[in-house]
Protein backbone atom coordinates (compact mmCIF):
# COMPACT_ATOMS: atom_id res chain seq x y z
CA UNK A 1 0.00 0.00 0.00
CA UNK A 2 1.04 3.64 -0.76
CA UNK A 3 0.54 6.47 1.91
CA UNK A 4 0.16 9.72 0.90
CA UNK A 5 0.48 12.82 3.04
CA UNK A 6 1.96 15.66 3.31
CA UNK A 7 5.80 15.47 4.34
CA UNK A 8 6.07 18.93 6.32
CA UNK A 9 2.91 18.80 9.20
CA UNK A 10 3.40 19.42 12.47
CA UNK A 11 5.57 17.04 14.54
CA UNK A 12 2.66 15.23 16.10
CA UNK A 13 1.11 14.84 13.32
CA UNK A 14 4.31 13.45 11.80
CA UNK A 15 4.78 10.82 14.57
CA UNK A 16 0.99 9.55 13.87
CA UNK A 17 1.64 8.92 10.40
CA UNK A 18 5.27 6.98 11.26
CA UNK A 19 3.37 5.22 13.96
CA UNK A 20 0.13 4.57 11.62
CA UNK A 21 2.69 2.74 8.71
CA UNK A 22 5.35 1.02 11.47
CA UNK A 23 2.04 -0.53 12.90
CA UNK A 24 0.60 -1.68 9.80
CA UNK A 25 3.13 -3.41 8.71
CA UNK A 26 4.97 -4.68 12.16
CA UNK A 27 1.46 -6.01 13.67
CA UNK A 28 -0.83 -6.26 10.32
CA UNK A 29 1.63 -7.41 8.20
CA UNK A 30 0.90 -4.92 5.13
CA UNK A 31 3.81 -3.80 2.86
CA UNK A 32 4.12 -0.18 2.91
CA UNK A 33 5.42 2.49 0.48
CA UNK A 34 5.72 5.78 2.95
CA UNK A 35 8.08 8.83 0.40
CA UNK A 36 10.19 9.45 3.32
CA UNK A 37 10.92 13.31 1.82
CA UNK A 38 9.78 15.47 -1.37
CA UNK A 39 13.36 15.20 -2.92
CA UNK A 40 11.91 11.63 -4.09
CA UNK A 41 11.46 11.31 -7.73
CA UNK A 42 7.81 11.43 -9.15
CA UNK A 43 8.95 8.21 -11.30
CA UNK A 44 9.55 6.47 -8.14
CA UNK A 45 6.42 7.85 -6.55
CA UNK A 46 4.49 6.69 -9.56
CA UNK A 47 6.44 3.41 -9.54
CA UNK A 48 5.71 2.53 -5.94
CA UNK A 49 1.68 3.82 -6.68
CA UNK A 50 1.55 1.05 -9.85
CA UNK A 51 2.57 -1.69 -7.44
CA UNK A 52 0.21 -0.46 -4.48
CA UNK A 53 -3.43 -2.19 -3.83
CA UNK A 54 -4.65 0.77 -2.10
CA UNK A 55 -3.58 4.13 -1.45
CA UNK A 56 -3.92 5.61 2.21
CA UNK A 57 -4.64 9.52 2.11
CA UNK A 58 -3.46 10.86 5.84
CA UNK A 59 -5.66 13.43 5.41
CA UNK A 60 -4.66 16.71 7.14
CA UNK A 61 -6.12 20.53 6.19
CA UNK A 62 -3.09 20.82 4.89
CA UNK A 63 -3.33 18.02 2.16
CA UNK A 64 -6.51 19.27 1.33
CA UNK A 65 -5.80 22.66 0.88
CA UNK A 66 -2.36 21.91 -1.36
CA UNK A 67 -4.72 19.68 -3.38
CA UNK A 68 -7.41 21.90 -3.89
CA UNK A 69 -7.64 23.64 -8.02
CA UNK A 70 -6.40 26.73 -6.70
CA UNK A 71 -3.09 25.67 -5.63
CA UNK A 72 -2.14 24.14 -9.19
CA UNK A 73 1.29 25.08 -10.28
CA UNK A 74 2.66 26.94 -6.96
CA UNK A 75 5.24 24.89 -5.93
CA UNK A 76 6.93 21.67 -5.83
CA UNK A 77 5.12 20.33 -2.41
CA UNK A 78 1.72 21.34 -3.95
CA UNK A 79 2.63 19.66 -6.74
CA UNK A 80 3.64 16.49 -4.79
CA UNK A 81 0.76 16.26 -3.03
CA UNK A 82 -1.27 16.54 -6.18
CA UNK A 83 0.48 14.13 -7.72
CA UNK A 84 -0.17 11.61 -5.39
CA UNK A 85 -4.25 12.23 -5.31
CA UNK A 86 -4.42 12.38 -8.82
CA UNK A 87 -2.78 9.48 -9.90
CA UNK A 88 -4.65 7.61 -7.00
CA UNK A 89 -7.85 8.88 -8.45
CA UNK A 90 -6.95 7.89 -11.92
CA UNK A 91 -5.56 4.71 -11.50
CA UNK A 92 -7.76 3.18 -8.51
CA UNK A 93 -11.78 3.51 -7.98
CA UNK A 94 -12.38 5.42 -4.71
CA UNK A 95 -12.87 1.78 -2.97
CA UNK A 96 -9.22 1.20 -3.41
CA UNK A 97 -8.73 4.30 -1.20
CA UNK A 98 -8.49 5.08 2.09
CA UNK A 99 -9.03 8.14 4.19
CA UNK A 100 -7.66 8.78 7.84
CA UNK A 101 -8.05 11.99 8.98
CA UNK A 102 -5.46 13.33 11.05
CA UNK A 103 -7.10 16.76 12.26
CA UNK A 104 -10.66 17.50 13.17
CA UNK A 105 -11.83 20.25 10.64
CA UNK A 106 -11.09 17.56 7.47
CA UNK A 107 -12.78 14.52 9.81
CA UNK A 108 -16.26 15.45 8.99
CA UNK A 109 -16.98 15.20 4.87
CA UNK A 110 -19.08 18.14 5.22
CA UNK A 111 -16.30 20.42 5.56
CA UNK A 112 -14.73 18.73 2.22
CA UNK A 113 -14.01 20.43 -0.94
CA UNK A 114 -12.53 20.03 -4.11
CA UNK A 115 -12.07 16.66 -5.41
CA UNK A 116 -12.66 15.11 -1.78
CA UNK A 117 -16.38 16.60 -2.38
CA UNK A 118 -16.63 15.84 -5.54
CA UNK A 119 -14.58 11.87 -6.16
CA UNK A 120 -13.99 10.94 -2.85
CA UNK A 121 -17.22 11.51 -0.47
CA UNK A 122 -17.86 8.13 -0.96
CA UNK A 123 -15.59 6.70 0.93
CA UNK A 124 -15.49 7.25 4.99
CA UNK A 125 -12.80 8.95 6.50
CA UNK A 126 -11.18 7.25 9.50
CA UNK A 127 -10.63 9.20 12.71
CA UNK A 128 -6.69 9.35 14.05
CA UNK A 129 -7.09 12.34 16.06
CA UNK A 130 -6.10 10.23 18.85
CA UNK A 131 -2.31 9.35 20.17
CA UNK A 132 -1.48 6.58 22.60
CA UNK A 133 -3.75 3.50 23.56
CA UNK A 134 -6.56 4.41 21.43
CA UNK A 135 -4.58 5.36 18.45
CA UNK A 136 -3.74 1.72 18.58
CA UNK A 137 -7.25 0.38 18.76
CA UNK A 138 -7.55 3.07 15.57
CA UNK A 139 -4.64 1.61 13.77
CA UNK A 140 -6.96 -1.77 14.09
CA UNK A 141 -9.92 0.00 11.98
CA UNK A 142 -7.13 1.01 9.44
CA UNK A 143 -6.40 -2.23 8.72
CA UNK A 144 -9.47 -3.52 8.60
CA UNK A 145 -10.77 -1.16 5.77
CA UNK A 146 -7.68 -1.70 4.37
CA UNK A 147 -8.25 -5.71 4.02
CA UNK A 148 -11.44 -4.90 2.32
CA UNK A 149 -10.15 -2.66 0.13
CA UNK A 150 -7.86 -5.44 -1.05
CA UNK A 151 -10.36 -7.91 -2.34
Amino acid sequence: MFISYFHHESLAVQERIQFLATSLQQLHGYSVYLPQSQGESKERVVDAMDRSKTVLVCLTEEYHRRTSPANVGRDEEDDHCRLELNYALGALTSAKIVIAAFEEAVSKKTHWKHRFRNELYSVKPLSLLSEGEEMEGRVKDVADRIKVTMK
